[in-house]
């Protein structure tokens, strides 16, 4: 399960996918990179190919 709690850290570091049932619970890192570690763009990016690599999952697609 997902922990919720304030930081000026980055904390979410990898996109995190949770199942229930019908329902998917995506995690992901959170723009302006206190740590520096990935621009906007990055994780715009990153973000964008997980949504499609689920929705290809579920028969699906979509476009920028």
């Amino acid at each position: 399960m997902f922990t919720a709690s304030k930081s000026i850290k980055a904390v979410t570091k990898e996109i995190e996918i949770k199942k229930f049932g019908e329902l998917n619970l995506i995690d992901t890192p959170g723009l302006n990179d206190p740590d520096k570690t990935r621009t906007d763009e990055e994780t715009f990016i990153r973000i964008t190919e997980i949504l499609n690599q689920q929705l290809s999952q579920d028969g699906l697609s979509a476009s920028l």
